[in-house]
């Protein structure tokens, strides 16, 4: 949803399948579900020199098990797309330094590990915690249809909600995006 072009907004909802809904007597074998509200905010166009950069936050108006805020620079550079960005929460959970906000405040060192009801706002711990860093390349091929993408991911599967843990070798993701028409587009990652 853009209601601006320089605003952004989703919604998510997201069923986790090896987490139940509840006790099995109440939820049988109803999986997990989360909903959420993403918000990002452009401040800057991108221009001949200058990147975009954006500010955002996921997951504002949910329960906060995916919540995260990050500052995100893109820049086009012919064929190449590319993004690098700073994160805190989900997104930054590797934690690659400590929050430089804590030199304003030292409550921006840690963030706290509450979640709230779905449809409350959750600003507690916004900007709070180590700070991840994340990049990304995309390259459009000669062939139109089809773009590459490489991808340096600020979260550490290994600290998901719930204690959902899940295995993963590096940081790093290859993916390819085949856009079929201009309304279906396949991806493979």
């Amino acid at each position: 949803l853009q209601p601006l072009p320089w605003l952004e907004g989703s919604f998510r909802y997201i069923s986790i399948a090896n987490r139940r809904y509840g006790p099995a007597e109440l939820s049988g074998r109803q999986n997990y579900k989360d909903k959420s509200i993403d918000l990002k905010l452009r401040l800057l166009q991108e221009s001949r020199w200058l990147p975009e950069l954006a500010l955002g936050a996921r997951d504002i108006g949910g329960t906060g098990l995916f919540s995260s805020e990050y500052l995100v620079a893109n820049k086009r550079f012919g064929p190449f797309d590319a993004s690098l960005g700073l994160a805190t929460g989900y997104i930054g959970n590797r934690g690659d330094f400590s929050n430089p906000l804590k030199h304003i405040d030292d409550r921006f060192e840690n963030r706290p590990n509450n979640t709230t009801h779905t449809g409350e706002l959750n600003t507690a711990g916004m900007f709070r915690g180590p700070v991840g860093v994340f990049a990304g390349i995309a390259y459009q091929t000669p062939w139109d249809p089809l773009q590459i993408k490489l991808e340096y991911e600020g979260n550490d599967y290994r600290n998901e909600p719930q204690r959902n843990q899940q295995r993963q070798r590096h940081p790093f993701n290859v993916g390819a995006a085949y856009a079929l028409n201009d309304n279906v587009q396949f991806q493979l990652g």
